[in-house]
């Protein structure tokens, strides 16, 4: 059994009966008294396809894909979503059809993808929903209240924000650092290479000539004919040693002076044959390896 519909109540404002309608247009929409948005779609679509036509015409006269499709929407598709978020998602699926139908026409025309009427409208609700949370003086804003997990998503956005200036300040940090190490690294090198400096390498040296103690062969051996070629007074050496395998017959010393100034004097001089004990020998001054 169905129920009976009542007949409303006359509606008085200041003492003058309003007029009961079965429809009323506000703004460009439709509004009918059982709240369906039928009648709305049905004036939205007789305008679309009116239009159609003109952009028909344009793809005849040869007109780019690019100017069809700036033509569909600033003329047709602004007046399928004229006032979307009020009236689309209380719309019937039958309703959204016969819109989107337009919309596949339109791109078939244009040969170009156009966007759908769902997606619009999904892009302008979010709009349109951020602009009232935004603004505290908007009568709807109230009804729009953060969900518990919104708190934790602003503490995570705020923990990452940190990291990330963390980050930068680190990365800053650690360039600094490689400039150092490179300052550092430089500074050693020079530093070895100094050291280098004082080094003489002397070959030619008789198999076994030095015994166990090579500073005290070369200080006692070789004093008279190349430490003291140009002073009387005897160079102090700091170190010498054999170098090579064992196995080698013949091996050079490397020795190295305690000053530095000792070194010079002999290194200035020509270089050539040296007399080591009863062999002929070379000296390769500032050695580097």
């Amino acid at each position: 059994m169905r129920k009976e519909r009542r007949p409303h109540q006359p509606l008085f404002i200041r003492d003058l009966e309003v007029e009961r309608v079965s429809s009323f247009k506000y703004l460009g929409v439709h509004i009918s008294d059982d709240l369906t948005w039928t009648l709305n779609t049905t004036y939205v679509l007789k305008r679309a396809q009116q239009r159609l036509y003109f952009l028909r015409r344009l793809r005849k006269f040869g007109m780019s894909p690019r100017i069809l499709s700036n033509f569909y929407s600033c003329i047709i598709e602004s007046i399928l979503t004229s006032c979307i978020t009020v009236w689309y998602g209380s719309t019937t699926v039958k309703d959204r059809k016969r819109l989107q139908r337009v919309v596949k026409t339109a791109t078939k025309i244009t040969k170009m993808a156009q966007p759908s009427l769902q997606s619009i409208y999904n892009l302008r609700v979010h709009r349109r929903a951020a602009s009232i949370i935004k603004d505290p003086t908007h009568p709807q804003h109230g009804l729009f209240t953060l969900l518990p997990s919104a708190g934790q998503v602003q503490e995570m956005e705020i923990r990452i924000k940190a990291n990330e200036d963390n980050l930068t300040d680190a990365q800053t940090h650690i360039g600094q650092m490689e400039k150092e190490i490179a300052f550092l690294k430089e500074k050693t090198d020079d530093l070895e290479n100094r050291n280098r400096r004082s080094n003489v390498k002397i070959v030619n040296i008789p198999e076994k000539a030095e015994g166990n103690d090579a500073v005290g062969y070369v200080e006692r051996d070789s004093s008279r004919d190349f430490l003291e070629r140009d002073t009387s007074q005897p160079r102090s050496i700091e170190r010498a040693h054999c170098l090579g395998k064992a196995v080698e017959r013949i091996k050079p010393i490397l020795m190295k002076f305690l000053n530095y100034s000792d070194e010079d004097a002999p290194l200035g001089q020509k270089q050539g044959d040296c007399l080591f004990g009863y062999q002929q020998s070379l000296h390769l001054p500032r050695l580097q390896h």
